[in-house]
C-alpha cells in the first residue's frame, strides 16, 4: 500500500504531474476600452415611429417605423421617461442602428409631445 503513495509523491516531485500555466498579459482597463457588457456609444439615424407591441415583463418592445417595419429597443434604452409610461401606439422619436448581427434596434427612445389640438 506504501508503495501507491510512494509513487505519487514521486511523480509531483519529478514535474510529471504539475501543469504549467501560460505567463498572464495584464491589459490596463482603459486599454481594453470597455468593461464586460458594456456597449460603445452608438450613435444611429434619427427616426420617429409609434409603438406597436410592449412586454412590460420581458422588459422590451417593438416600434413599428413607417417603412412598416418593426424596431426592437429594451427598457434600458428609453430615456426622457420610464419603461413603464410608454403604452400601445404612442408616438415616440428614437435613434435607430443597424447592426449586421442583431438586426435594427432603437436606442434613446423617447416619447413625442402630443400636438394641442387648435380650436
Amino acid at each position: 500500500m506504501d508503495y501507491a503513495v510512494n509513487n505519487a509523491a514521486n511523480d509531483t516531485e519529478a514535474g510529471v504531474g504539475k501543469r504549467r500555466r501560460k505567463p498572464r498579459i495584464r491589459v490596463s482597463r482603459s486599454a481594453r476600452a470597455q468593461a464586460k457588457g458594456e456597449k460603445p456609444d452608438q450613435r444611429g439615424r434619427p427616426t420617429t415611429g409609434r409603438i406597436a407591441r410592449i412586454l412590460y415583463g420581458q422588459s422590451h418592445g417593438f416600434i413599428r417605423v413607417d417603412d412598416r417595419r418593426d424596431v426592437f429597443f429594451h427598457r434600458k434604452d428609453v430615456s426622457g421617461g420610464t419603461f413603464n409610461e410608454l403604452a400601445l401606439d404612442d408616438s415616440v422619436e428614437f435613434e435607430l442602428i443597424e447592426d449586421a448581427l442583431t438586426g435594427p434596434r432603437a436606442v434613446r427612445v423617447t416619447r413625442r409631445p402630443e400636438k394641442a389640438l387648435a380650436a
